[in-house]
């Protein structure tokens, strides 16, 4: 601000109340002419629900010889959406397995509880399932989620505050099918019988749902056909 006095003598104090029920005071030597004084912070725009909301700054100068003088100026404080960081483990999922989002939601506001500011996470995991979670406080957060089927998901993510603020990210993840599994070894053929014969191999993984024996019936074939 700019001090106009016909007196170049005098001192000033100046006091600043910013609207918010909290004030800032300087003083002044004798002969300024202007001032300068940093903002506090304003840490939320009240009251809740509205983007934005209007403030009026007053300005109080006195010159300590009971002179004053008085200044208003209006003032929008816009309301910061929340911030989200976040992390998918594995970006690549064997279908089965759970994938886990590991996800971080700030606000300038938040001083420590999640309802400082209202904040709530929307996932939605791209099948379908949406999960709503209200952080209680800084820090990490970590979903976990299974896929019933292969494919390519595009989970987003959604962070909202209680003043209309919305920030979305997206990520992908891919879900693939899980490793066949390793094929039988050591197959043997013992005749038992005329019109009978026992076969027996040795089982090398633990992923199957059974095992498909098939025949073919004439020398040098290859048009194998499962009996069994």
């Amino acid at each position: 601000g700019k001090i106009k006095d016909p007196d170049e003598n005098d001192s000033f104090s100046i006091r600043v109340d910013w609207g918010q029920g909290l004030g800032t005071q300087v003083e002044v030597p004798a002969g300024s002419k202007s001032f300068e004084i940093t903002t506090k912070p304003y840490v939320d725009d009240k009251p809740d629900g509205t983007a934005s909301d209007e403030y009026t700054i007053t300005v109080t100068i006195d010159d300590h010889r009971f002179g004053t003088g008085t200044g208003s100026l209006p003032i929008t404080v816009n309301n910061v959406p929340p911030s989200i960081d976040f992390v998918l483990e594995p970006s690549s999922v064997v279908l089965g397995s759970p994938v886990s989002l590991t996800h971080t939601v700030t606000d300038p506001a938040q001083i420590w509880f999640a309802h400082d500011e209202g904040l709530q996470v929307h996932l939605d995991w791209g099948d379908g399932q949406n999960d709503i979670i209200v952080p209680i406080g800084p820090g990490p957060i970590i979903s976990t989620h299974k896929y019933a089927n292969v494919g390519t998901y595009t989970i987003m993510v959604r962070a909202t505050d209680d003043d209309l603020g919305e920030t979305i990210e997206t990520i992908n993840a891919v879900v693939s099918p899980p490793p066949p599994p390793s094929a039988p070894t050591n197959l043997r053929v013992d005749l038992v019988g005329m019109s009978r014969i026992q076969l027996a191999w040795t089982d090398t993984s633990n992923n199957e749902s059974g095992f498909a024996i098939e025949r073919c019936s004439n020398r040098g074939c290859n048009n194998f056909v499962e009996i069994d």
